[in-house]
């Protein structure tokens, strides 16, 4: 179906439903579409985008950078143990004698692995806060987020490997989620959300995979 065509549905959209459409555009790179759906969002009297569009729009950029406030610090720390492992595991087995040096993959003293792993977890306690979060708040997966507010994070392979190997403490995921949430509600806040019909609330995920469809296949 060709993306003209598409659009003709657009002006019927709520401004959640436009702001969702917004973000997948963005998240897989269509800046024609994202664009559209901006340019063409009604404006309201008071000369201001439509509230149910802008918030979520610019409360999603907030989250994503709260997220990533969250996680640096554990991140940065995993980069750093990585940086001094083979280093220190050469150290060590000079030290101790030894012609076999430890795999690669190693951490030449426990407390490191022990470190590196507790920082693991504290990233996928936060990547599960986040997910609650975007299923209250912006309705949308958190990877869709992160794809259009955060797109290195896909190939960024401590981030990777911490999501993989980690395990969550429900906790420091409680904690993270009310930070999160906090910066959601703070940013989005009044008017309340308007009801919305099953049809209508599917109506956003119906035209992306109609809007997809019509890419052509690389």
């Amino acid at each position: 179906m060709k993306a003209s065509r598409i659009r003709t549905v657009y002006p019927s959209l709520t401004g959640g439903e436009r702001f969702r459409l917004a973000m997948l555009a963005e998240a897989r790179g269509d800046r024609s579409d994202r664009d559209h759906l901006f340019l063409t969002c009604p404006v309201m009297r008071l000369r201001g985008r439509d509230l149910y569009f802008s918030r979520p729009a610019e409360a999603s950029i907030e989250l994503a950078q709260g997220y990533l406030l969250g996680i640096a610090p554990s991140v940065g720390a995993m980069e750093a143990l990585e940086l001094i492992r083979k280093d220190l595991a050469r150290a060590v087995a000079i030290l101790v004698d030894t012609e076999d040096p430890l795999e690669p993959a190693e951490f030449p003293f426990t407390i490191m692995e022990v470190a590196w792993r507790h920082a693991a977890g504290v990233v996928r306690s936060a990547f599960e806060a986040l997910e609650r979060t975007c299923e209250e708040g912006p309705g949308l997966d958190p990877e869709v987020v992160l794809a259009a507010h955060a797109p290195f994070l896909a190939e960024h392979p401590t981030y990777q490997a911490a999501l993989k190997e980690g395990e969550a403490d429900a906790a420091l995921s409680e904690e993270a989620y009310e930070h999160l949430i906090g910066i959601w509600r703070a940013k989005t806040g009044p008017p309340p959300r308007r009801p919305e019909s099953k049809e209508r609330s599917r109506s956003a995920k119906a035209v992306h995979k109609r809007r997809t469809s019509a890419l052509p296949e690389s």
